[in-house]
């Protein structure tokens, strides 16, 4: 009986197990199929397109960023390759300087190819230079240029968060010096009024941008209740310049919240021509602008009031207090507050500096509000091994007036021997 029960239950178990094979089958083929209605699409484009310029692969790539913008879905990503690239679609107007590469929704555009990478890790955005450029006319004057290079919109009912992805571009030569939305952020406008708009924005490098009003690089505007607090992560900003801002401009009017996280930049040679050379926190009317800035150097940037940062309160209960751990300011200029000035006449201004150096700027902090340092050096005049600490800063503990010793302070490699 051994061997006639031991092959009926082989013949069960064979079944059995086809039948489990099967199922396994149908459910693999249904996975499938969701993923490929539910999954990303990767749009390719180059300067010139290929093929049938439908850019479905580097073969067929397309030469029209927008186009390729405007044909992604939500979680769809766009890979582009080297070479310069110039905004073709008006927003807030008709002519020529209102163009601008316009994003509204969470796609993943990604700079810095060759255009034959088969995996994102491949690419080199360095090596590869991938630039997004104002600069739309005569190219030896820039009252032509865009005034905007790129518009990131929260506005239209699709809220803008960290999916929402620019990583590998050199944003250069926006002209921001028209009236009201057109007077600010020449690199990039970050529309929350009212919405949420805080995309990330990565390994960017923002040159030669301009703004008559506000943020020559980048304007976060967070106004009416709306939050505008992009995540910045290994960004460049060179020569840069606004009356406020001269590189950033956080903007929370009317209950307002533009609080970005800065990690791992530089700010160089960025002039705010009246209030803050590289970065100003504007909070007014109930507005909150208190960014946290990590391992970020600001160096040789200038403003009126805040050679680098200007923390902007103006009535009772608006909050500009940043966070600022593990930075560098080092020979950043202004006739008050050559780092920092705070501007407290009736909010609260009172931010709080840890392991941070701040040297050769002057008088590095002034202004009505409070600053609090914990383990930083501070250059208060007198290298004597004590510091004099005035009635706006308070000593947090383990803080010293020993100058830093960097690798090579006058080409701005300012990490420590």
């Amino acid at each position: 009986m051994w061997p006639d029960d031991y092959t009926a239950n082989a013949i069960t178990v064979t079944k059995t197990s086809k039948i489990k094979d099967m199922k396994n089958q149908i459910l693999y083929l249904m996975l499938l199929i969701t993923q490929v209605g539910y999954g990303q699409t990767t749009y390719f484009v180059t300067t010139t397109g290929a093929g049938s310029m439908d850019g479905s692969s580097w073969m067929n790539a397309s030469d029209d960023l927008q186009g390729m913008i405007d044909a992604a879905s939500a979680g769809d990503q766009i890979w582009v390759a080297q070479g310069t690239y110039l905004p073709t679609v008006s927003f807030g107007g008709v002519t020529d300087r209102d163009k601008t590469f316009y994003i509204n929704k969470n796609i993943q555009i990604y700079g810095g190819f060759s255009g034959t990478e088969s995996l994102l890790n491949d690419r080199n955005w360095r090596g590869n230079p991938t630039i997004l450029d104002g600069n739309l006319g005569n190219t030896a004057i820039n009252t032509d240029n865009a005034y905007h290079v790129l518009f990131i919109d929260g506005t239209t009912g699709n809220s803008i968060d960290n999916a929402c992805i620019l990583d590998g571009f050199i944003i250069q030569n926006g002209h921001a010096d028209g009236g009201s939305i057109n007077s600010s952020g020449g690199g990039i406008y970050v529309l929350g009024n009212g919405a949420l708009c805080s995309p990330a924005i990565q390994n960017c490098q923002f040159n030669h941008n301009r703004a008559f009003s506000q943020g020559g690089a980048i304007f976060n505007d967070g106004q009416s209740s709306g939050n505008a607090s992009p995540t910045i992560d290994h960004c460049t900003f060179f020569n840069n310049q606004a009356l406020n801002g001269g590189a950033i401009c956080n903007f929370a009017w009317y209950s307002g919240t533009s609080s970005p996280t800065i990690l791992n930049a530089e700010f160089h040679n960025n002039m705010g021509t009246e209030w803050g050379g590289a970065i100003i926190n504007s909070a007014i009317t109930g507005g909150l602008s208190s960014p946290t800035i990590v391992n970020s150097i600001f160096w040789k940037n200038e403003g009126n009031n805040g050679g680098a940062i200007f923390n902007d309160v103006e009535e009772s209960g608006d909050v500009s207090s940043p966070e600022i751990l593990h930075c560098t300011f080092y020979k950043n200029s202004a006739s008050a507050g050559g780092a920092i000035y705070n501007s407290d006449s009736e909010g609260s201004s009172l931010p709080v500096l840890t392991n941070t150096i701040l040297w050769g700027n002057g008088d590095e902090i002034q202004g009505g509000g409070t600053t609090t340092l914990r383990n930083c050096l501070l250059d208060d005049g007198v290298e004597d091994g004590m510091i004099t600490y005035p009635s706006y800063l308070i000593d947090g503990g383990g803080n010293l007036d020993q100058a830093p010793t960097f690798l090579d302070s006058i080409y701005g490699n300012l990490r420590l021997v």
